[in-house]
């Protein structure tokens, strides 16, 4: 269970609205359904960018569904160890809607173990 007084959050406060270094729009060009494609998507997000939910394309589809969609695969690492943090990140391929997916990332603990006098 989550602690106020031991967690804190760490969120990235690059809005639009900065003027230093604004985030970027990932732009969707004539989408499609992504589950027709039958290669593997590969990730097509950088940090500062954002990304908004649209139709598919009319002339492919008829606008009938919304992308991307949600990648709902299980995001656990195995054997069970604490996280460090969460990652949300778009996938597919050129002409595709694509997935948002979510990555996480191992808390390191050698961090804290003594190794002295271990060659």
């Amino acid at each position: 269970m989550m602690q106020p007084t031991k967690s804190y959050w760490i969120s990235n406060d690059n809005t639009p609205a900065m003027a230093k270094n604004p985030r970027q729009e990932i732009n969707l060009h004539s989408p499609d359904d992504p589950t027709k494609f039958p290669a593997l998507s590969k990730i097509d997000s950088l940090p500062d960018t954002f990304m908004r939910f649209i139709p598919t394309d009319r002339v492919k589809d008829v606008a009938q569904l919304t992308v991307p969609f949600f990648d709902s695969q299980t995001v656990a690492p195995t054997p069970s160890s604490w996280l460090s943090g969460i990652e949300l990140f778009h996938k597919g391929q050129p002409g595709s809607g694509g997935f948002l997916a979510m990555k996480v990332f191992n808390y390191d603990v050698t961090l804290h173990m003594e190794l002295a006098g271990y060659i």
